[in-house]
C-alpha cells in the first residue's frame, strides 16, 4: 500500500521538462552536424538560449550536499567518462589524443561543473530569503564580469561554471521557497517576453559562440550587455517552464515521461552515437525525415529502462550503494 501511494503522489512535471529538454539537447548537438531545416540555425540558438539553464535550474532544485554524491556520483565519473571519451576519439578519428582531466571532452564539462556546483553547496546554503537574493545577485553578477577576463576559459571548465552557476543556484534556492500561483495575466506577460525575446534572438547577430559561455568579450568581438540579455532570455524561459508548463504536465505521459526519467544515461551515452554519425554518416541527417528518425533512434536506444539499468550498474555510486547496504545488513 506505501509503494502505491508513492507512486500516486509522484510530481511527474519535472520528469516531463527534464524529457524536453534532452530531446532539445540530442537535436541541438544533431544540428551542430547538419541541418535539413531552413530554420535550423534559428531553432539551434533557441534551445542553446533554455536548455541547460533549464536543466541546471532543476538540477539545483533536487540537489543537496552528499560527499558520497560528490566523490561516487560525479567526480569518478567524471574521470571515468572523460577516459572513455578520449579513448572513443582517437579510434573514431585515429589521432593520438592526450589523455587529460583538466579539459573536459565535450558535453562532459556540464559533469564537472555539477562536482563543483555540490562542493560549494555548503557555503551557498544561507538560511534567509535576503541572505540568498543577495548571493545569487553576487554569483549573477560574477557570471557577467568574469567575461571581461580573456584567461577564463574551457580548463577546468571555470568560464561555463561560473556563467551558468546562477541558473543551478536559482533552483536550489526556489526550492526552499514557497511561491503562489501565478495569474493568468502573469502567464501571459512571461509568455509575450518569451515571444519577443525570441524574435530579438533570431533576428540579432549573437553568433552560437556566444551562447556557449565559454569565451570572452575580447575573443569574440562582443559587450556584457549581449550575456545580460542571454541572462534575461534564460531567466524568462525558466519561468515559463516553472510556471506556466509544469502545471500542463503534472502527470505521467507514456514514453515522454521515461526519457526524463532516464536523462543522465542519454545525456553521457547519445554523444557517442551522434559523434559517430557525424564522421561516418552524416548524409543520415541530409532530409528532416532522415533527422528525425536518428534523433529518434538516440533518444530510444540510450533512454530505454535496460540501457539505463546497464548503465547505472557500470556507475560507481550504484556499487557504492550496494556496499553501503550490505555494510549495514551485516552490522545488524
Amino acid at each position: 500500500m506505501k509503494s502505491v501511494k508513492k507512486t500516486e503522489s509522484r510530481d511527474y512535471s519535472f520528469d516531463n521538462i527534464r524529457a524536453v529538454l534532452i530531446i532539445c539537447v540530442v537535436c541541438a548537438h544533431l544540428l551542430e552536424i547538419r541541418s535539413p531545416f531552413s530554420f535550423g540555425k534559428d531553432l539551434y540558438r533557441v534551445i542553446y538560449s533554455f536548455h541547460m539553464p533549464v536543466f541546471l535550474f532543476i538540477c539545483g532544485w533536487f540537489s543537496r550536499f552528499d560527499r558520497t554524491k560528490l566523490l561516487y556520483g560525479l567526480f569518478l565519473p567524471y574521470l571515468i567518462l572523460q577516459t572513455a571519451y578520449i579513448f572513443f576519439q582517437r579510434w573514431l578519428y585515429g589521432k593520438d589524443v592526450a589523455l587529460q582531466f583538466t579539459t573536459p571532452y565535450w558535453l562532459l564539462w556540464f559533469l564537472l561543473a555539477l562536482f563543483f556546483y555540490h562542493l560549494l553547496l555548503p557555503l551557498y546554503d544561507v538560511d534567509t530569503t535576503k541572505k540568498r537574493l543577495m548571493v545569487w545577485i553576487f554569483v549573477l553578477i560574477l557570471s557577467v564580469v568574469v567575461g571581461y577576463d580573456s584567461t577564463v576559459g574551457y580548463g577546468m571548465t571555470l568560464s561555463r561554471l561560473l556563467v551558468f552557476q546562477p541558473w543551478f543556484l536559482l533552483g536550489f534556492y526556489a526550492r526552499k521557497t514557497e511561491f503562489k500561483p501565478l495569474s493568468m495575466v502573469s502567464k501571459v506577460l512571461i509568455v509575450f517576453a518569451l515571444a519577443v525575446s525570441i524574435a530579438i534572438l533570431c533576428r540579432s547577430s549573437i553568433s552560437n559562440d556566444m551562447l556557449y559561455g565559454s569565451y570572452s568579450y575580447h575573443k569574440l568581438q562582443y559587450h556584457a550587455g549581449i550575456r545580460i540579455f542571454l541572462a534575461f532570455i534564460a531567466m524568462v524561459w525558466i519561468l515559463m517552464f516553472y510556471f506556466v508548463f509544469r502545471p500542463l504536465v503534472n502527470t505521467r505521459i507514456p514514453l515522454i515521461t521515461t526519457l526524463g526519467q532516464n536523462t543522465l544515461p542519454i545525456y553521457i551515452l547519445h554523444g557517442f552515437i551522434v559523434k559517430y554519425i557525424g564522421y561516418r554518416h552524416s548524409l543520415l541527417l541530409k532530409t528532416p525525415i532522415g533527422f528525425l528518425v536518428v534523433m529518434c533512434f538516440i533518444l530510444v536506444i540510450t533512454g530505454n529502462p535496460i540501457t539505463t539499468a546497464l548503465f547505472r550498474r557500470l556507475m560507481p555510486d550504484y556499487w557504492a550503494k550496494k556496499i553501503s547496504v550490505k555494510r549495514e545488513h551485516s552490522v545488524r
